[in-house]
């Protein structure tokens, strides 16, 4: 899901490097990032009550401070020709998530046993 969400982000983004159309596209990423203002707490939330699951809840945190970040930018894309300094920082900054970092893909081990007869 983060993916599919990252992939969106980096749209917008490339709708964003547009004087005029970054104007129009400022209004979708301010509302995403309203929503992944409200999700994100309410993930930090939920995950915070059940046992065990910090990182869900750090992963939460994350995503609302993202989505603050995407608010503060949609402000940035707004103003036709100021929407130019998002450019340099996507180049040189590439976020992630710190969370996912410390997730585990685990994918079964396949064996190739060659019998020589």
């Amino acid at each position: 899901m983060d993916e599919l969400f990252q992939g969106f982000e980096q749209t917008l983004n490339v709708f964003g490097y547009i004087p005029f159309i970054s104007t129009a596209t400022s209004y979708i990423r301010g509302s995403y990032g309203s929503i992944q203002v409200t999700a994100g707490v309410a993930v930090a939330i939920l995950s915070s009550l059940s046992q065990n699951n910090d990182r869900q809840a750090e992963h939460g945190v994350e995503i609302a401070i993202h989505g603050f970040a995407n608010m503060c930018r949609a402000t940035i894309e707004f103003v036709p020709f100021l929407n130019l300094i998002t450019i340099p920082y996507d180049i040189a900054n590439r976020f992630e998530y710190q969370s996912l970092k410390h997730r585990c893909c685990h994918y079964p081990q396949t064996q190739l046993i060659i019998i020589d007869r």
